[in-house]
């Protein structure tokens, strides 16, 4: 079992979710990860910036496909219109793997 969680930041010339920005990443995931996602929206920081942020967490019974997970995430980038997001991906026991794109 493998737990993916991903984390993004608002958009850069506000700082702030809109409306608008949450619903292209909720049709995002109900694209990609309709079986099952957490939304979870904080405050975060990225390069001496304060911004909102959201954490979105995935549990799969099997390993994520790194590729297929990166180009889908690239989607994103685009559609968000973003520099990065982090994403992490942790067995449920053993050893983590992170990257960022």
């Amino acid at each position: 079992m493998y737990e993916l969680k991903i984390y993004i930041g608002s958009p850069n010339d506000t700082g702030r979710f809109t409306k608008e920005y949450g619903t292209k990443i909720v049709s995002w995931l109900q694209k990609n990860f309709s079986q099952g996602f957490t939304i979870l929206r904080g405050i975060g920081g990225w390069r001496d910036e304060i911004e909102d942020a959201a954490v979105i967490t995935m549990i799969s019974a099997g390993a994520y496909d790194v590729e297929v997970l990166e180009d889908s995430l690239k989607e994103l980038l685009a559609t968000l219109d973003q520099i990065s997001i982090l994403y992490v991906i942790t067995p449920v026991r053993g050893k983590e793997i992170r990257r960022r794109i």
